[in-house]
């Protein structure tokens, strides 16, 4: 029996446990969306998948569909394993992966949110001495937000929900909309009870 062995990128947002030696991994795609896959005999030191699985990297996944969870059959770090994240890069990392592991419903494919995600991991990477991470934080959230419905109209923010990646100028005025993005990030939490 022939199986259909599907490569896409993606980040893994979430572990489980499964049965002894197995992980439930979520992984959020370009092309699927979120995702649950099966990594066999993820706990074992021997397993091959487990320093990248382990990782908040954007990677290179081959998946096969199964009955009930994806399984994960390689996986490489996109940029060939050479990209080592700061700890303050590594946290953001964790909080939007905390987020998107809580609004995103399952598969279905959206790009453009995938694509927002890696630009904004970039943005910080290349411009990370003039942009502060509280900022890059809220503007990744009221991204996601908009992405996803979430998100009531605000004038004021229209600008940071442009096309990426962010100018300059756009990154030298985060600052002082920031009072402003957390108290609209807080109210849209509120009022749609997440």
């Amino acid at each position: 029996m022939s199986y259909c062995i599907y490569q896409t990128e993606g980040f893994v947002i979430d572990r489980r446990f499964y049965g002894e030696a197995d992980s439930l991994v979520y992984i959020f795609t370009k092309e699927f969306g979120l995702i649950l896959a099966v990594a066999k005999s993820l706990r074992e030191m021997r397993s091959k998948l487990r320093p990248l699985l382990s990782s908040n990297q954007q990677l290179d996944l081959s998946l096969v569909r199964g009955r009930e969870f994806w399984r994960i059959v390689s996986v490489e770090a996109k940029d060939g394993g050479q990209m080592i994240l700061s700890p303050e890069e590594q946290l953001l990392r964790r909080r939007i992966f905390f987020l998107l592991r809580r609004l995103l419903a399952g598969e279905g494919k959206d790009i453009k949110l995938y694509e927002d995600i890696v630009q904004a991991f970039d943005s910080w990477r290349i411009d990370h001495e003039k942009l502060e991470l509280i900022d890059l934080e809220w503007l990744m959230i009221i991204r996601i937000l908009r992405q996803l419905g979430y998100l009531p109209t605000c004038d004021q923010l229209k600008v940071f929900l442009g096309p990426l990646p962010l100018t300059d100028e756009i990154m030298l005025t985060l600052k002082g909309f920031r009072s402003l993005a957390i108290n609209v990030i807080n109210q849209t939490f509120e009022d749609s009870d997440l």
